[in-house]
């Protein structure tokens, strides 16, 4: 076991045993308004990241990382780390065969928060309806 701090959060967070190489991960939906900016996150870091219609495809470049978060509540939790060092986190969803992906606020521009507040939380597609 190791232990890391995240260089944009003050938090330190345990992770289980050594990294592992990922190289693709099957996500739930986001929403219509995110997918784009969260593509284009994923382009900088050497990824992909595509709507599949009942799910999204994340594509890692390769050298990306994952590793578990210590303390599972219930599904587990991953960082996943990109060659370039950026990270991400993992919600792994065993219910449902699927990931959420957790990306840092600051990486999100200012009018799709506003976007989700206004919604009360963000608007869902069926299918995402359907997921959860």
């Amino acid at each position: 076991m190791n232990t890391r701090k995240h260089k944009d959060l003050d938090i330190v967070e345990e992770v289980v045993a050594a990294e592992q190489p990922v190289s693709e991960r099957r996500t739930t939906l986001f929403f219509d308004e995110f997918l784009p900016v969260l593509a284009a996150i994923f382009e900088q870091h050497g990824g992909r990241l595509e709507n599949h219609g009942t799910y999204c495809l994340a594509t890692f470049p390769p050298g990306t990382t994952r590793a578990e978060i210590l303390y599972r509540v219930r599904d587990p939790r991953f960082w996943i780390t990109f060659p370039d060092g950026y990270r991400i986190q993992e919600d792994a969803m065993r219910s449902i065969e699927a990931s959420r992906l957790r990306f840092l606020a600051a990486d999100i521009p200012e009018h799709l928060h506003e976007l989700c507040r206004s919604l009360g939380g963000g608007r869902r597609t069926e299918t995402h309806k359907k997921l959860h």
